[in-house]
C-alpha cells in the first residue's frame, strides 16, 4: 500500500469518526440531571478454553529430508566467487572458471558423504548440543567421532583439491594473497580434525572457546589437556554457570571480531587504493600502532567490566517479559557497554582516517573510477 493511499485511508477514517461523533451528539436529547442508577449485572466467568489432547504421534524420524542439490552447490560457489572477485581482482573469465570448479567440488563432497552414517552423526550432534546448550558430553562426542570419522578423507580431498584448482586459475599476485587468506581456514579445519581424533578417544575439551580475558583458547595448548572424564557423571549445571559460559563465549567472539575488523579494513584499503610497497609498510605501521594502543585500553580491569556487562545482558534474557530488551534496564546496560567500548571505537575511527590519508589524489580517483565501472557493469549508476 502506497504512502499516499495510506494517508487517504486514514483521513477518511478520521473524517467518519468526527462525523459520527457529531451525529450522535446532535441526536442525543438532554438527559435528566440524575439518571436512576442501573443495577449491576453479575459478571459471568470467562468460558474455559478447551485444551486439545496430546497428538497420537509415532515418535520416529521423518522419512523425507532436505536434499543437497546441484543448484545449492552452484549457489554456494556463486556466493564464494562473488566475494573473491573484488578481493583478488578476478576477471569475469576467472570468476566463471572458479565458480564451476567450486560447484563441482562442493557437489562431489556432498555425494561422497551421502550415507545414513554421516546423516546420523549430524543428527546426533544436533540433538545433543540443543539439549546441552551447545555442549557435547564425552560419550556423545565419542559416538559422533566414530560415525563422522570416515568423512575426514573426503574433507581432506575437498580442501586440498579445491585450493589447488582455485589457485591454478589465478595469476601470481592473486595466488599469493589467496594462499595467505586460506591459512586460517586450513588451520581451523586442522583443529576440527584434531578434535574428532580426541573425541574418538573420549577426550572432550571444554566448550568455552574464549577465556574471561578474551584470549582465544584454540591457540592455548594447555587447554587441550583439560578434558572431561567420560566416566564422571556431571551434576546438573546451575543456571548462572550456563549463562556465564554463554556470555564468555559471546564476548570472546566479539573481541576477536573487533580487532579482526581493523585488519580487514587495512587489507581492503590496500587493495582498493592499490598501495605501493612504501604505502603498504606505512599502513601496517599504523595498524600496529593502533593495535598496541588498543591493548593498553583492554586491561584486565576493563575486560572484567565488559565481561560483567555481557553476563548481565545475557542473563536479562532469562528474566521473562517483565524486563524486556526495550526497557530501561537493558538500555542502561547498553549505555555502559557503549561507554566501555568508546575508546576502542575511537581508535578504529582514527585508524581509518590515518589509512585514508595515505593514497595520492591519483590513487583516489583511479579507485573511484573502478567503482564507477563496476556500477556500470552491474547496470547501476553512481554520481
Amino acid at each position: 500500500m502506497s504512502n499516499a493511499y495510506s494517508r487517504l485511508l486514514i483521513s477518511l477514517i478520521a473524517s467518519l469518526a468526527v462525523v459520527s461523533s457529531a451525529a450522535v451528539a446532535s441526536a442525543r436529547q438532554d438527559p435528566p440531571e440524575d439518571p436512576p442508577p442501573q443495577p449491576a449485572e453479575p459478571e459471568s466467568p470467562p468460558p474455559r478454553e478447551k485444551i486439545p489432547p496430546l497428538p497420537d504421534v509415532d515418535m520416529r524420524p521423518t522419512d523425507t529430508g532436505l536434499r543437497f542439490t546441484p543448484g545449492m552447490a552452484r549457489a554456494i560457489a556463486f556466493q564464494f566467487t562473488r566475494q573473491m572477485k573484488w578481493r583478488y581482482e578476478l576477471s569475469d573469465e576467472q570468476v566463471k572458471s572458479i565458480e564451476e570448479a567450486l560447484g563441482r567440488q562442493i557437489m562431489k563432497l556432498a555425494l561422497d558423504t551421502d550415507s545414513p552414517g554421516y546423516r546420523d552423526a549430524i543428527e546426533l550432534m544436533m540433538e545433543t548440543v540443543i539439549r546441552n546448550d551447545g555442549r557435547l558430553p564425552a560419550e556423545e562426542a565419542k559416538e559422533f567421532a566414530r560415525r563422522f570419522k570416515p568423512a575426514l578423507p573426503h574433507l581432506d580431498r575437498f580442501f586440498e583439491e579445491s585450493a589447488k584448482q582455485v589457485s591454478s586459475r589465478m595469476n601470481m599476485s592473486q595466488r599469493l594473497k589467496f594462499t595467505a587468506d586460506s591459512a586460517p581456514v586450513l588451520m581451523g579445519y586442522k583443529y576440527f580434525r584434531g578434535q574428532i581424533e580426541q573425541w574418538e578417544r573420549g577426550q572432550v575439551a571444554p566448550m568455552n572457546r574464549f577465556g574471561p580475558d578474551g584470549r582465544n583458547r584454540l591457540d592455548d595448548a594447555a587447554s587441550e589437556s583439560a578434558v572431561e572424564d567420560p566416566a564422571a557423571a556431571a551434576p546438573p549445571e546451575p543456571e548462572h554457570v550456563r549463562v556465564r559460559r554463554q556470555s564468555d563465549n559471546e564476548l570472546g567472539f566479539a573481541l576477536e571480531a573487533q580487532l579482526g575488523e581493523w585488519r580487514e579494513y587495512v587489507s581492503q584499503a590496500t587493495a582498493y587504493y592499490r598501495f605501493t610497497d612504501e604505502q603498504k609498510k606505512a599502513a601496517q605501521g599504523i595498524l600496529k600502532d593502533s593495535l598496541d594502543r588498543a591493548a593498553a585500553v583492554r586491561t584486565p580491569a576493563w575486560l572484567e567490566k565488559l565481561r560483567e556487562n555481557r553476563y548481565r545482558r545475557v542473563a536479562t534474557g532469562r528474566l521473562g517479559p517483565d524486563v524486556t530488551a526495550a526497557g530501561p534496564w537493558m538500555s542502561q546496560l547498553m549505555r555502559e557497554r557503549a561507554e566501555l567500548l568508546k575508546p576502542i571505537d575511537d581508535l578504529f575511527e582514527e585508524l581509518k582516517l590515518r589509512i585514508d590519508a595515505l593514497p595520492t589524489s591519483e590513487q583516489r580517483e583511479a579507485a573511484r573510477e573502478r567503482i564507477r565501472q563496476a556500477y556500470a557493469k552491474a547496470g547501476l549508476e553512481i554520481k
